[in-house]
């Protein structure tokens, strides 16, 4: 198993890097995302001053969650979930390969475009 920070670049749109999505993920032998430990990414681009760099949690069903600062734990639920098909059975990471994210009902088509391993874990 190895731990890696992916990023993903949206390809369905005119986007810039500042839509890229950033997930720290565990791999296994063959490239497929598992889930080991709790997982989490962002959207965005860290940089000085960047507003709009936005965390989240990554669940075992490809939920992204970004909280809520409202009140109501449930007014803005649209805006707080997205859904990747990330843990899909066919999915491996490596450069170019895709995975959609619904986001507010929609679908977004991003690739791979980098793979950056942290660690690498022999099992036992």
């Amino acid at each position: 198993m190895k731990i890696c920070r992916v990023v993903f670049t949206p390809v369905d749109e005119e986007k810039t890097g500042d839509l890229n999505l950033t997930m720290d993920l565990c791999l296994d032998a063959e490239d497929k995302p598992i889930f080991k430990l709790p997982l989490s990414g962002y959207t965005g681009k860290p940089s000085a001053g960047q507003p709009d760099l936005q965390p989240f949690i990554l669940y075992k069903d490809g939920t992204m969650d970004y909280g809520d600062d409202s009140e109501d734990p449930h007014e803005n639920d649209d805006d707080r979930f997205e859904k990747a098909d990330i843990f899909a059975e066919h999915r491996k990471i490596r450069a170019n390969e895709y995975m959609n994210v619904v986001s507010e009902g929609e679908n977004h088509l991003y690739k791979v475009s980098s793979i950056n391993p942290y660690a690498v874990f022999k099992a036992n």
